[in-house]
């Protein structure tokens, strides 16, 4: 409970957009283009697999994130509340501006 004279920040957040952003982060290997994605060298194999148990998808004219299968997604989940955490703290999201989108089968985004 806050007493009186204290506030607290609340962030509103697209989840659509989190993703599209660390989607951006991961295909980015080069510097010069902003923020990069990187995992260390010895990273466990279950944790690749999970960063890839969910792909982006048009349904009914929305896009949206959906899981493949019944892959478990853990991990992804985690590193889109980290890239939805550095968003808030502005230290990634600025080069996003003027970037192109996320690549779509009909170019949409």
């Amino acid at each position: 409970m806050l007493g009186r004279g204290q506030s607290c920040s609340v962030f509103y957040w697209s989840n659509l957009n989190i993703k599209d952003t660390l989607a951006r982060l991961r295909r980015n290997q080069d510097r010069d283009n902003g923020p990069v994605w990187e995992v260390p060298d010895d990273i466990d194999e279950e944790y690749l697999a999970q960063m890839e148990s969910e792909h982006r998808i048009k349904k009914n004219g929305r896009w949206s994130w959906e899981q493949i299968g019944s892959r478990p997604n853990h991990y992804w989940d985690a590193e889109n509340m980290q890239a939805a955490a550095a968003t808030m703290l502005k230290i990634i999201g600025r080069e996003a501006v003027g970037a192109e989108p996320v690549d779509t089968p009909d170019g949409e985004p």
